[in-house]
């Protein structure tokens, strides 16, 4: 099975009016779509010495820790403000529908470490932007970002598997790392 777009949802005016949210439970749920999933995102940085590997809240955990289990790399949860135990450092930024902001442990990756970060969705590139911050500020800056998928608005002519240009926010089209999707699902927006 190669074309995955089925087992994504559209579920519209969720979280709020205007929105459409893309439920991936069933991609979740199908063995073969998130074998599928986790192995595209691992497989173009086998071999590159990824120590670490970054998921975004909530969904970016379900791939990431099974990225980290293919490359032999750890696991870094970035999460929603007051959700980790210790110290910790924080990036705000902008939604579609308002702000918010990310955070990870202050000690959680070493300065020259190697990380890959992982999220499900890549919509406005906000909150991989400012995930990209976090690494920066301890000097271990994020060398690839990776997505899921894009919903994004933009130009379906930039979007490849390795693509240079996806989002909005103007600190990710600008941040310097490479960014790659496994598919692109227009926007009903």
């Amino acid at each position: 099975m190669t074309n995955f777009r089925h087992l994504i949802r559209d579920v519209p005016d969720w979280p709020e009016a205007g929105i459409v949210f893309k439920d991936i439970t069933p991609l979740l749920a199908s063995p073969e779509g998130m074998a599928w999933a986790v192995d595209r995102l691992y497989e173009p940085f086998a071999g590159k010495h990824i120590d670490l590997v970054a998921g975004i809240e909530s969904r970016g955990f379900l791939f990431g820790v099974g990225v980290a289990r293919a490359l032999g790399a750890g696991f870094i949860p970035v999460r929603k403000p007051g959700k980790l135990p210790r110290e910790t450092i924080r990036r705000e930024y902008a939604l579609e529908y308002g702000s918010d902001a990310v955070e990870m442990h202050a000690d959680a990756v070493a300065e020259g470490q190697r990380v890959l970060v992982i999220d499900d969705v890549l919509a406005t590139g906000g909150t991989m932007a400012a995930t990209c911050e976090l690494f920066a500020v301890r000097k271990s800056p994020a060398r690839q970002c990776l997505s899921n998928s894009n919903f994004s608005r933009v130009p379906s002519g930039c979007l490849t598997r390795s693509i240079r240009c996806c989002g909005t926010d103007p600190r990710l089209v600008h941040c310097g790392v490479g960014r790659h999707l496994l598919m692109h699902v227009k926007s009903m927006l």
